[in-house]
């Protein structure tokens, strides 16, 4: 699984600021995964699990949980997001470890085939903006 120390955020949530040809790609990817039986989740009309009434996704709460945050910390980095919701979320996590389990590997999968594409389309263009950045630098460090 893709993690960013807990705070993993699902690149689908992030497509319409990528490029706007991948709108195509967004609107197929549309999860197999039986959404959850619960107040607590809701999903999105991309097939993506939030946590009910936040923008939160339920990804980030259990790939959290993975790592060792605890609730608390969660709320602390999770603007919007209750400390009940949170208890919820982890706890409907682990009493549907098949359904959960099955949307996550889901995402993960999603996500590396767009890592993919976003790569294969811009490798170029983020290449140039390195070579710039590390000649800025270095035009830096020989004036100071």
């Amino acid at each position: 699984m893709i993690s960013d120390g807990g705070r993993r955020q699902g690149i689908a949530a992030h497509i319409l600021l990528a490029a706007p040809e991948l709108v195509q790609y967004a609107s197929r990817m549309a999860r197999a995964v039986t959404p959850p039986d619960t107040d607590l989740i809701t999903t999105t009309r991309e097939g993506l699990w939030r946590v009910a009434g936040t923008r939160v996704s339920v990804d980030s709460v259990v790939h959290a949980f993975w790592s060792g945050s605890t609730p608390e910390q969660v709320v602390q980095d999770y603007e919007g997001v209750s400390l009940d919701q949170v208890y919820g979320v982890i706890h409907w996590y682990l009493t549907h470890r098949t359904v959960a389990d099955a949307y996550l590997r889901t995402q993960d999968r999603e996500d590396k085939k767009l890592r993919r594409i976003l790569k294969a389309q811009h490798s170029k263009s983020l290449a140039t903006l390195r070579r710039r950045i590390a000649a800025r630098a270095r035009s830096r460090n020989q004036a100071a």
